[in-house]
């Protein structure tokens, strides 16, 4: 088996697409004979590859991967508390996965949702606490909590990397018939879907996200880490913006 087949069979609504279609069961084969389904284009589509797993955040619930944060924890920098934990949120792997690999947790993407966890502070961190800790060290004796200015650092994470990757982005020479990819504006509301296209003023995500053109179109293929930043960043502020 190929490795694009491999790939084109990982995405959930291709293993049981009966499953997820709710109408008469009925197996449209002609949609796999016809190419409706493109392997190639959902492997580069941030929306179908933020489906392709499920991940439960600290309170139990499983939710698409795509929507939820990467967590990790360590003792704090200061040895007066070397007892502690401060649990810290990996961003496109802003953290080296080398030391932290086996001790990774996650929570849902939003960030009203993180601050009102913050709020609740040690009733609810100790549940976020990567398992393979608690494993490794047994009981422990010190607090556990999010680190300090924990959903800055989210916001902070997701805009260096959206600059930097804005700055040497691809944009493309095809019409966007020939390409799927975000459109990006600096007016308008935050999200709109027209048909197949996303549209997204980026102004509303952050006042530092800037680029000379009124209108700028990102296809998925060059730009796939920037276009799935911008997406996950929007879900992070969408109820808050």
């Amino acid at each position: 088996m190929s490795t694009a087949t491999k790939t084109y069979l990982k995405h959930p609504v291709l293993v049981n697409p009966t499953k997820w279609i709710r109408s008469p069961k009925i197996h449209e084969s002609n949609l796999y004979l016809t190419g409706f389904y493109n392997s190639k284009s959902l492997e580069n589509n941030p929306f179908a590859k933020a489906l392709i797993d499920t991940k439960a955040d600290g309170l139990g619930t499983r939710f698409p991967v795509g929507s939820m944060i990467h967590l990790t924890a360590d003792t704090p920098p200061d040895k007066r508390e070397s007892s502690n934990y401060w649990i810290m949120p990996i961003i496109n792997h802003s953290i080296s996965l080398d030391k932290y690999f086996f001790t990774s947790h996650y929570m849902i993407n939003n960030e009203v949702y993180v601050n009102e966890m913050i709020r609740q502070g040690k009733k609810v961190s100790t549940r976020f606490l990567p398992r393979k800790i608690i494993h490794r060290n047994g009981k422990l004796r010190g607090e556990i909590i999010f680190m300090p200015g924990f959903s800055d650092v989210v916001k902070q994470r997701y805009e260096q990397d959206i600059i930097r990757l804005l700055s040497i982005q691809t944009a493309s020479a095809q019409s966007k018939k020939q390409n799927a990819g975000l459109t990006l504006t600096k007016q308008g509301p935050s999200v709109k879907v027209v048909g197949s296209d996303v549209i997204i003023n980026i102004k509303k995500l952050s006042p530092y996200f800037d680029f000379e053109e009124e209108e700028l179109f990102i296809p998925y293929e060059q730009n796939n880490e920037l276009c799935e930043l911008i997406i996950y960043y929007l879900n992070y502020k969408l109820d808050s913006i």
